[in-house]
């Protein structure tokens, strides 16, 4: 049990990490795109910017595989009889915390724990709209990949979060059966 938990810990500080490195990856392509640095302007610099979208996407394929992994092991430890727990605390915070996690009296989520995928969403989300404005309003040749890579990354924005939700049903749904077949 401790060796779960312990993999849970690690997830959660990958996933923090991962969301540090999107910060800094756009920002330090961001600012070689726009030309900030103080090299001489280079031709076609811009396109920098078509990686982007695609940096968004990646970290937060990984935040959300994070994600996944620390649900699983929640719903695992949940799932276990407390009786027979030597860790009855983890097993007892997991039932409250998948609590916290679901639907409350009235049917809406609480999502106690959602800000953090909200934020992988909209700075996501934000950030190739940005991409796809820079191309319009600096409409040239290289205009086009950037404005195409901002599209794929709404694309993959919305594909992303749907996959995560998908699995998230499932894993729900594979928790439910594993505590009937405990009955």
């Amino acid at each position: 049990m401790e060796k779960l938990r312990t993999e849970l810990v690690e997830a959660q500080k990958a996933r923090t990490d991962f969301i540090k490195w999107k910060l800094l990856l756009v920002s330090g392509l961001g600012a070689a795109g726009l030309g900030f640095t103080k090299s001489s302007s280079l031709p076609y610099a811009d396109l920098v910017l078509c990686c982007i979208p695609f940096v968004c996407a990646y970290t937060d394929l990984m935040c959300r595989h994070l994600s996944l992994r620390v649900v699983v092991i929640g719903e695992y430890i949940s799932s276990m009889s407390v009786e027979n727990s030597e860790f009855r605390y983890l097993t007892e915070y997991e039932k409250f915390s998948d609590k916290a996690r679901t639907m409350n009296e009235n049917g809406k989520r609480i999502s106690a724990f959602g800000l953090e995928g909200k934020v992988y969403r909209a700075s996501s989300l934000l950030l190739s709209v940005a991409v796809i404005i820079y191309s319009v309003i600096t409409w040239k040749l290289s205009a086009i990949p950037i404005l195409f890579s901002g599209i794929i990354g709404i694309i993959l924005t919305f594909w992303i979060e749907r996959s995560y939700q998908v699995r998230i049903k499932g894993i729900r749904k594979l928790s439910n059966e594993y505590r009937q077949n405990q009955v």
